[in-house]
Order: C-alpha cells, then sequence, then structure tokens
C-alpha cells in the first residue's frame, strides 16, 4: 500500500491527469507486490536467509504456497516440525518449494500487469521500463 500512495502522490505533485494518478496508483500497487514476493523468493532460495525466517520470522511465501499443496504440504512438515532444522533439511524445503511454488508464474504475470498500467502513462515511462525489468 505504500508504494501505491507514493506512486499516487508523484502523480498528483507531478500535476497529472485522473487517468495518470489512478494507473499510476495500480502501477505502485503492483510494484509493491512485486517487491515483496520477489524478495520472499530470494530469501527461500539463500540458506542462511531461509534458516533465519525459519527460525525467527514468518515463512517465506514461496514455502507458504507449497505448504498450501496436500502433495507437498506432508513432506514440507517432515522438515519443518523438527525440532532442529538443518541445512540439509532446508535444502529440501527449499528443493520441494521450487518444484511446487507457483511463485515464478505469479511474479511474471505481475510485472506483465505492471507493465501495461506503464504503457498508459503518457510521458517518462523508461525508467518505469527499467524498474520493472530489474526483476
Amino acid at each position: 500500500a505504500d508504494v501505491e500512495a507514493h506512486t499516487r502522490i508523484s502523480a498528483i505533485l507531478g500535476n497529472g491527469t485522473k487517468r495518470e494518478i489512478e494507473t499510476l496508483g495500480k502501477f505502485g500497487r503492483l510494484l509493491g507486490m512485486i517487491i515483496v514476493l520477489g524478495d520472499d523468493m530470494m530469501d527461500a532460495s539463500n540458506i542462511d536467509e531461509l534458516q533465519h525466517r525459519v527460525q525467527s520470522e514468518h515463512l517465506p511465501l514461496p514455502i507458504l504456497y507449497a505448504l498450501q499443496n496436500p502433495k507437498t504440504k506432508d513432506r514440507m512438515m517432515s522438515f519443518l516440525s523438527k525440532e532442529e532444522i538443518t541445512k540439509r533439511d532446508l535444502q529440501k524445503i527449499r528443493k520441494i518449494a521450487e518444484e511446487d511454488s507457483n511463485c515464478s508464474h505469479l511474479l511474471r504475470e505481475l510485472i506483465q500487469e505492471a507493465s501495461l498500467q506503464v504503457d498508459r502513462v503518457g510521458e517518462d515511462r523508461d525508467n518505469l521500463k527499467i524498474l520493472l525489468n530489474s526483476f
């Protein structure tokens, strides 16, 4: 929501039209989701960060999505429910999540939708496109 607010405010301060304000607001909402999902995907692929997230924070989205699948939930829980989770366990958790998770597909869809919003902006699209292409 904060990214959406920033893009809307920027459009207002830049004297954008009503359409540009709405479009940049939608772009900001999508960009916020892209950032969170991309960050969680990176955390899930980095064993040290995944270990920290499992022990001290909430699970990354790819792991949560894999846990929603009845076919992979039991396998994941056999590792996640251990009193002490080893790096080898984390590698197995990561592999299961990568095989099951739909996060890469979801990220591509969000980027594509955000790109469509950028195409509706009158000028200065290039920097927004560069930003999207960084994911």
